[in-house]
């Protein structure tokens, strides 16, 4: 189908959207400007919804969101060419319903819409829906909605279950395949059992067998067994029999080598036991030793304690006392320095108000002069910036002059040029409307004539249609006509013929040639209307030319006048630069006046040597100042120590302290005399009761030793089972029960194995008969050779389906690795979109790591499509997402749009649908958007909406469509009373 383009949209109660709000399309582009906010982003949602009925991505299920506040309904209408359609009617909560013709629109791909017009026509101003932010599963997913290999991947996902389904199905035959093979195997296995137990026995009574297997059960259990008379029973009697008689006989054998080793360690056991009580009898004497000796310990440390605590305070008492002489010799320390310091204090306090005198008069000296000199400067400065004020007024006459240039310009725009366009573009609309008029009724004219030739032509159609009948049926080299018998040639005979048509109705045949010459005339009329719309264009192309020139004007002539304050034409700037010179040279003059009456301005030697002067004497009287600062500190610390060391010394004499310390000093050593002794006597006493308890510790040791080697001797005995405590009587006697026990269980195991040859003979007997019976069983109604065959042909049966089968597995497998081979081609053609992607990279991004190498890599894992978009970075493949600024995913999914646009048509609409596209760039950025997209309108016929909120873009994109003569439209949305509706600009 031929490209065909949107031309209207109708949109009510689309959020901020009054209702009926209309926007009209065209060729080319049309451009959307409002602030943010203001539903540049409703438009774009609108016209999806009304494409494939579903926002569910972006705004939910149903999209409820895109209905007005306050509102029930949402309608939108898609007018394209061709009187084709697509509509949708949404009511709040409810399904969308769509109306149109978007079955010739989009043919089989309605379900997958969301997803393409996202490949190729949309680019959503979030980008969390776009292409090369989606994760590798949602790029394939996308990819996939594609027409390329679409079969192929549905085909490809259902591998799995296939595969899944065709080895259970394997599984399962093998199974049953198995299953018949060992079902026949066992048949053959139970007939030669059967035929190798078939022999004569000579059987021993059942009876007879259970009593010898009975005595040995009653030798271990003291009882006889209730056993049933069979071969089972009594086997497994027998081998229970056995077992408890072998287990006696080895409990018995254990028991033996036990009670031999409690016999050679009886004669131990009752020497220990003597040497138990001997060194218990140690142990009481030791410990009447060890309590003497602790009694006098105690003792010992009661009278070294107290002669510690009188030590301690005859210690305490010399420390003060101590402290106390040494406070009264600090103290009369003190008052002889601070007699001295109040003697040196004197001459300076006489010195001090001289040199404060000397100081304040040399400070009032140095200000004057520094405030002369400030005088000076200050009038200095004031006369250069006067200077200076005339010397720029004097360069405002350049300007003045450029002024008076601008005005002249202006004039002769808006006097003459522009009224002479404006006249000119009248008489071309005027001539417009008269060629219409005449057009319309022409038009008026060609529609009667064709009635008036459509009612003439109503009464002859019989007769033209039997003439037109005959002309038809005509043999080509006929020459006589068949109406009148008149000879002609046969392309005359046919001229004649059409004559004879053309002539049966000459009022219609004078309507028809007058219809041509109106159509003629129509055709004039709209070559002329071309012509004078070319001509009227043109002149309005030359009235923005001169309205442009007549702005840039005016706002060169507003930068001028800032220059110029109050001032709105050349004349005020004349006057103001002549006011100017006038006042600063008044200025001027009188600031010469001002320094001539000041006293001469001091040399920079004359105020160094004030300022020298002024320091050294503020010198001399600051160190004279800190000087009787320390000095009256120093006293006044002086004296608050006296004071404190009196208080602290008061009621104490230094002779009476001396006298008191030595006898405290007596007092000292006395009572350390007295705790070396006692100390002494304690450590003699305390190594005396050491040796006792390392005495005591050992017979302990030795005891414990005595009792466990008891305790081991008693445990045998008595885990042993002979009663009370060891003793030689009880052994022996031990020892004799075992062996006659011993003897009984190994006579009763001897006579057990004749018994058990001849249940062996039971055993076979009866399992003839079992197994001759299963044959009989197995075999029903059939013999034993017919059910063999019968076996046998369900074994081949079941392999053959097996067989089957894994032929069809290995033709399944062959089939998938064809379709794997030609989606990894399939793959290779959808990688091929990187080489245009990356040429259009190239005009938009600036960073090479975009436009160089493979962007997009596509993929099939775990059966399903897969993608990425990454770049390359350390040598690793990193998503974009990670590594791009706003800025360039922008650019990377419009450019990645634009590549798939170009390269897939998988619909007549070719339109590029841009929400904000521009939003993170500057002007110059956005100009190489614009170039790409203006190419794809004027080279490929694309169908551009492009929305912002910046008008000097709107403007510079606008600019460059019209110097292509590209046609576009610009429409502002405003928020109006009723709404936000479009104003076309």
């Amino acid at each position: 189908m031929k490209n065909i383009h949107l031309n209207k949209i109708s949109i009510s109660n689309a959020r901020r959207f009054a209702k009926d709000v209309e926007i009209n399309f065209g060729k080319g582009a049309t451009i959307l400007l409002a602030p943010n906010g203001t539903g540049k982003t409703t438009i774009f949602e609108a016209i999806e919804l009304a494409l494939s009925g579903s926002l569910k991505s972006k705004l939910g299920d149903p999209p409820n969101a895109l209905i007005r506040d306050g509102k029930k309904e949402l309608d939108i209408r898609l007018d394209f060419d061709n009187d084709l359609y697509c509509e949708v009617a949404f009511r709040h909560g409810q399904t969308p319903l769509l109306k149109g013709d978007h079955v010739k629109l989009f043919q089989d791909k309605l379900t997958s819409l969301p997803y393409l017009l996202g490949l190729t026509h949309i680019l959503d101003q979030r980008g969390k829906f776009w292409f090369v932010t989606s994760d590798q599963n949602g790029a394939g997913s996308s990819l996939d909605k594609l027409s390329i290999g679409q079969g192929l991947n549905k085909i490809f996902s259902k591998k799995t279950s296939l595969i899944k389904a065709v080895n259970q199905e394997i599984i399962n035959l093998e199974n049953s395949y198995n299953e018949e093979l060992e079902r026949r195997n066992n048949f053959i296995k139970v007939i030669k059992d059967r035929d190798l137990a078939s022999s004569d026995y000579k059987l021993v009574s059942l009876d007879l067998i259970y009593q010898v297997i009975n005595n040995g059960h009653v030798i271990i259990k003291k009882k006889n067994a209730d056993i049933k008379l069979n071969q089972q029973a009594l086997s497994l009697f027998l081998e229970t029999t056995k077992d408890l008689l072998s287990s006696k006989i080895d409990s018995h054998s254990s028991l033996k080598i036990k009670y031999s080793s409690i016999e050679s360690k009886l004669e131990t056991y009752e020497e220990n036991t003597l040497l138990i009580k001997t060194k218990e009898a140690d142990i009481e004497s030791n410990k009447t030793k060890t309590g003497q000796l602790n009694e006098k310990i105690e003792d010992l440390k009661v009278k070294i304690k107290a002669d510690e605590e009188m030590k301690s305070e005859s210690v305490v008492k010399k420390d003060h006392s101590m402290l106390m002489q040494k406070h009264l010799r600090l103290l009369a320390e003190k008052r002889e320095k601070y007699q001295q310091e109040s003697i040196d204090m004197q001459p300076l306090n006489l010195q001090f108000p001289k040199k404060q005198d000397e100081f304040a008069e040399s400070c009032k000296d140095l200000e004057a002069f520094l405030k002369l000199k400030t005088e000076h400067e200050i009038l200095d400065s004031e006369i250069i910036q006067v200077l200076n004020k005339q010397e720029f007024v004097n360069k405002l006459r350049t300007l003045q002059t450029q002024l008076e240039v601008l005005e002249k310009q202006n004039s002769d725009i808006e006097e003459k040029n522009i009224p002479d366009y404006e006249k000119i573009k009248f008489e071309l609309t005027q001539e417009i409307k008269k060629i219409e008029s005449d057009q319309i009724k022409n038009n008026l004219q060609i529609d009667q004539t064709n009635q008036i030739i459509k009612k003439y032509l109503e009464g002859s159609n019989a007769i033209q249609t039997s003439i037109n009948s005959i002309a038809k049926h005509l043999p080509v080299d006929q020459c006589k006509c068949p109406v009148c018998n008149t000879d002609f040639e046969p392309e005359e005979l046919q001229k004649q013929i059409k004559i004879a048509l053309e002539w049966m109705n000459p009022a219609a045949h004078k309507m028809t040639q007058n219809l041509k010459k109106l159509e003629e005339a129509q055709k004039k009329f709209v070559d002329d209307l071309e012509k004078l719309s070319s001509d009227l264009n043109t002149i309005n192309l030359k009235i923005t030319h001169e309205r442009e020139s007549l702005e840039d004007t005016k706002k060169r002539l507003s930068e001028i006048l800032t220059s110029f304050p109050n001032c709105i034409n050349s004349n005020d700037a004349l006057n103001f630069i002549s006011s100017s010179i006038d006042s600063q040279t008044g200025i001027h003059d009188q600031l010469l006046e001002k320094k001539k009456a000041l006293k001469e301005m001091p040399s920079e030697n004359t105020i160094t040597d004030a300022r020298i002067k002024n320091e050294k004497i503020r010198i001399e009287f600051d160190d004279l100042k800190s000087e009787i600062q320390a000095n009256e500190s120093l006293i006044k610390l002086l004296l608050e120590e006296i004071v404190c060391l009196e208080e602290r010394t008061k009621g104490h004499n230094l002779e009476k302290l001396t006298a008191y310390i030595s006898v405290l000093e007596l007092e000292i050593e006395t009572s350390m005399t007295l705790c070396s002794q006692n100390t002494i006597m304690l450590e003699k006493f305390q190594k005396e009761l050491n040796t006792l308890q390392t005495e005591l510790h050992k017979i302990n040791d030795h005891l414990l030793q005595l009792r466990s080697q008891q305790s081991q001797i008693e445990t045998e005995w008595f885990e042993s089972g002979l009663p009370d405590k060891p003793n030689p009587i009880s052994l022996f006697l031990a020892k004799s029960n075992i062996e006659n026990q011993q003897k009984k269980c190994s006579d009763s195991l001897s006579q057990l194995k004749d018994v058990q040859q001849q249940l062996v003979a039971w055993k076979e007997a009866e399992s003839f008969i079992e197994l001759n019976e299963k044959v009989k069983i197995e075999c029903g109604e059939r013999s034993e050779e017919e059910h063999l065959v019968f076996l046998s042909s369900r074994v081949e049966k079941q392999e053959k389906k097996f067989n089957e089968m894994k032929n069809k597995n290995e033709t399944m497998s062959f089939i998938f690795r064809k379709v794997d081979s030609e989606l990894n081609q399939i793959n290779k053609y959808i990688d091929s979109i990187n080489e245009p992607w990356s040429e259009l990279l190239q005009r938009t991004i600036v960073n090479s790591r975009f436009s160089t190498g493979e962007l997009l890599k596509s993929n099939t894992v775990r059966n399903k499509p897969t993608a990425q978009v990454g770049a390359i970075l350390n040598g690793n493949s990193i998503p974009v997402n990670q590594i791009a600024s706003e800025a360039q995913l922008t650019d990377l999914q419009l450019t990645f749009m634009l590549a798939m646009a170009k390269q897939h048509h998988w619909t007549p609409w070719r339109a590029l649908l841009l929400d904000d596209p521009t939003q993170h760039h500057d002007l110059v950025h956005a100009s190489s958007v614009f170039d790409l997209l203006r190419d794809y309108i004027s080279d490929l016929d694309f169908q551009v909406m492009l929305s912002t909120h910046d008008s000097q873009q709107v403007n510079f994109f606008r600019r460059k469509l019209d110097n292509d003569g590209i046609e576009n439209k610009v429409y502002r949305l405003i928020v109006g009373r009723d709404g936000v509706f479009a104003d076309q600009i």
